[in-house]
């Protein structure tokens, strides 16, 4: 199912993919004939739907690449919609909608009741929304004061007993999941466990 079966390249795949999408509603110039006519000056709402299991990083990965493909095209985007409207059973996909909207924006803003449906996300251009940093940003800081034995103590017992159950863990995500719960939990207080350990200055103060 699907628009068309494609080979996965090792790059610019979702490019590709939001290229052969838009251009199968409103055409390419060449091979695709256009199903909705888009002319300058319309108003131009867009809809990217959640078909029910493709991760959210991965919808605004595609409205990227969808916002930025219709301006190269010069057309304007006044609304975008993102979220899951019509899915089915963890199906991973995605379909796009392009509504023009004339004169009929405005009503696009009313106010509803409806729980499924999300409002416009803000658009702003993306080369706008980088933020300027520096590896001093991204410095671990400390705080909370000196390091308490008994908490360490705690911490300790906690990873340990998390390690212990991780078995059982496995079983039930088996049942309901993935299955990599317990594993997940297992490596994470493996590694905290390894770290309050090898931190000597921890366990030697007195509890406050």
């Amino acid at each position: 199912p699907g628009r068309q079966q494609l080979e996965i390249p090792n790059e610019n795949f979702s490019k590709i993919v939001v290229k052969l999408l838009v251009d199968s509603i409103i055409g390419d110039g060449v091979d695709s004939e256009a199903r909705l006519t888009v002319e300058s000056g319309d108003n131009i709402a867009v809809l990217i739907n959640n078909l029910g299991g493709l991760p959210v990083i991965e919808l605004y990965i595609v409205c990227k690449e969808l916002y930025e493909y219709l301006n190269e095209r010069n057309i304007p985007v006044h609304r975008i919609y993102i979220g899951s409207y019509m899915t089915s059973l963890e199906m991973s996909g995605v379909s796009i909608t392009l509504f023009n909207t004339k004169n009929l924006l405005e009503y696009l803003d009313y106010e509803t009741s409806v729980s499924v449906w999300e409002s416009s996300k803000n658009i702003l251009s993306f080369n706008n929304q980088s933020i300027e940093y520096t590896e001093n940003d991204f410095k671990k800081v400390i705080t909370g004061g000196r390091p308490n034995k008994l908490a360490v103590s705690v911490c300790l017992s906690i990873c340990s007993k998390i390690i212990e159950i991780e078995p059982k863990l496995t079983e039930y995500d088996n049942i309901c999941g993935d299955g990599d719960c317990g594993l997940t939990m297992k490596n994470g207080a493996t590694h905290i466990a390894k770290n309050l350990s090898e931190n000597k200055e921890n366990l030697e103060l007195d509890s406050a």
